[in-house]
């Protein structure tokens, strides 16, 4: 287990192996729980890679830049 420092701005820096652990990266959110006298940092993950969130799969046939139509583009319909 790891101490860290609140700063002045209440910031707080997570260590590099809880980093890593997590696999978390910069610019990703994190929900924040005052829980039983401590605070939990949880990691939020994109609704796509939750599974069974939308059955099978989101399908993103339509969604420009994964194979579905671009700026300007008609969509195409089976």
């Amino acid at each position: 287990m790891h101490t860290v420092v609140i700063t002045s701005g209440f910031d707080i820096r997570i260590p590099q192996q809880a980093r890593e652990a997590l696999g978390l990266k910069p610019g990703q959110r994190l929900r924040v729980a005052a829980y039983s006298g401590r605070i939990e940092l949880v990691p939020v993950k994109p609704a796509i890679e939750c599974p069974g969130l939308f059955g099978d799969g989101l399908d993103q046939s339509d969604t420009p830049g994964r194979g579905g139509p671009g700026p300007g583009e008609e969509p195409r319909f089976a």
